[in-house]
């Protein structure tokens, strides 16, 4: 049987995609922080990286990506493996 029990409340899924790079790193962020933002509230998230986001994934990226009023890119991908958090490309 597949899905919750009858008269259980099902736990929402949420998928966000990211399709930003580097070159706008605030919206290249969005993703990640309102992922962490969804399980930190109970709720189960996963990440889909399109197009330019991939690139978030090089090291060279993930330490140089610094957006406006969100953590870097580098500390919020700690946040995501902390919540278990998958990400897809």
């Amino acid at each position: 049987m597949s899905g919750p029990m009858p008269g259980t409340p099902a736990t929402p899924m949420l998928l966000f995609v990211g399709t930003h790079g580097p070159d706008d790193p605030t919206l290249a962020c969005m993703p990640f922080s309102l992922a962490i933002a969804s399980a930190e509230a109970g709720m189960q998230a996963m990440i889909h990286l399109r197009g330019e986001a991939v690139t978030l994934l090089l090291d060279s990226a993930s330490t140089a990506v610094i957006p406006v009023d969100l953590p870097p890119l580098r500390e919020l991908f700690c946040q995501v493996r902390h919540h278990h958090i998958p990400v897809y490309v």
